[in-house]
């Protein structure tokens, strides 16, 4: 059946979401679009017995300016541990930024969140959670080789003139 939870309307709608290879833990982003003071939230839903909010994470409400963001794209392990999401936002002067934040569902906690990338665009990670990738609208890639341990990148390198559309690992 629909899986529906009410507190999360005044967050924003559902812009992402995505389920684990081994279909216990779904995982959604969603913008602030329905009310600025709440900011935007990522989380993760266990599908395992009864359907219950495993994890959730709200930004700052000031995060966002005028409701204009979102965790655009999140990714989850394969077996629903480790996921991650990708932030973006328009500042007051105009300008985009974006984050990517990376939980540990086993805990459950934020590990890491990284920012000052511009737009992200795109997301993924390897089927361990230990691998990250993600894109930027102005063409960026980063790439994270132990995102599990650090939030250090391994590299970052402009790709592409435009808008990175999908990253996949």
């Amino acid at each position: 059946g629909d899986i529906v939870y009410e507190h999360l309307v005044t967050h924003g709608d559902v812009i992402s979401a995505r389920l684990s290879k081994d279909g216990s833990t779904a995982v959604f982003g969603t913008d602030s679009s329905r009310d600025i003071d709440h900011g935007c939230v990522f989380g993760a839903i266990d599908l395992k017995g009864p359907i219950q909010l495993k994890y959730s994470y709200a930004s700052d409400p000031a995060i966002s300016y005028q409701g204009l963001g979102g965790m655009r794209s999140v990714a989850v392990s394969y077996n629903g541990e480790i996921m991650a999401a990708g932030f973006w936002e328009y500042t007051d002067t105009g300008k985009t930024n974006g984050k990517v934040f990376y939980a540990d569902l086993r805990v459950p906690m934020l590990s890491w969140y990284h920012g000052g990338y511009g737009e992200i665009s795109a997301l993924d990670m390897d089927a361990s959670g230990e691998k990250v990738v993600a894109g930027t609208v102005d063409g960026k890639v980063i790439f994270w080789g132990g995102a599990n341990s650090t939030l250090q990148t391994s590299w970052e390198k402009q790709w592409i003139k435009g808008m990175v559309t999908d990253v996949g690992m």
